[in-house]
């Protein structure tokens, strides 16, 4: 028992001395930055000796500094990517669902050309805003999404989901119109009907998605008796 006490005395004392080297390191940081100006690199690194200790909300807004400075001082998209990754990742790890930093790795994603990558990320994003409840912020990164890829189906799909829960019923009918029309350029007609159905029990009286219904029904039924002949002959 002695032993161990003495052992957690010690490890105490350890982190006692660790601590108070942690808040040296920052005093003289924060020196540098009196001196020098708010540098990126500086504000950097007081965020990840903040981190060191516990001190979360100070380094997160540090982080945020860092990314402000970083821009200020002239930093433009796909240039020294490598620091600014760093510090939105290390920003998003302590607060995952911080909205600029989530923007600023794409747009450095976009300046790079990496819209594929910068998609991922805007999914990503976009799920972790539904699992908090916070579906605007989330149709936002699906339309982000959007912007790059119109034809993706299954990004429309979940967009519309969401768009239906949070009763947008204008941006629903939307929605349902362009996945329609995506299915029927991909020759899925079945699909494309019952999306025009279903935006026609959201908006009873819209008249072209009532004819696109009657359209695309006649082209069914033309299919049917066309291929009726066929196995008749």
């Amino acid at each position: 028992m002695v032993h161990i006490g003495a052992s957690r005395r010690s490890f105490v004392r350890d982190m006692m001395i660790k601590e108070f080297w942690i808040k040296h390191q920052i005093r003289v940081y924060f020196r540098r930055i009196e001196k020098y100006g708010e540098t990126p690199e500086y504000l950097k690194k007081v965020a990840e000796l903040l981190t060191q200790i516990g001190n979360i909300e100070q380094a997160k807004r540090y982080y945020q500094q860092a990314i402000d400075a970083y821009y200020r001082e002239g930093g433009r998209l796909g240039d020294g990517q490598a620091f600014i990754f760093d510090v939105c990742e290390s920003l998003l790890a302590l607060d995952p669902l911080n909205a600029a930093a989530y923007s600023t790795l794409g747009q450095e994603y976009c300046g790079l050309n990496e819209f594929e990558t910068a998609s991922r990320l805007y999914q990503r994003f976009a799920g972790q805003l539904v699992k908090a409840g916070r579906i605007d912020e989330a149709i936002a990164q699906y339309r982000n999404v959007l912007i790059f890829f119109p034809d993706h189906l299954e990004i429309r799909e979940r967009l519309l989901v969401l768009l239906i829960r949070a009763r947008k019923r204008d941006e629903s009918v939307q929605e349902l119109r362009k996945i329609a029309e995506l299915s029927e350029k991909m020759g899925r007609v079945g699909k494309a009907i019952v999306c025009y159905k279903k935006a026609l029990q959201l908006m009873p009286s819209h008249a072209e998605i009532r004819a696109a219904l009657k359209r695309l029904a006649s082209r069914v039924r033309t299919s049917e008796r066309s291929l009726r002949l066929v196995v008749n002959q």
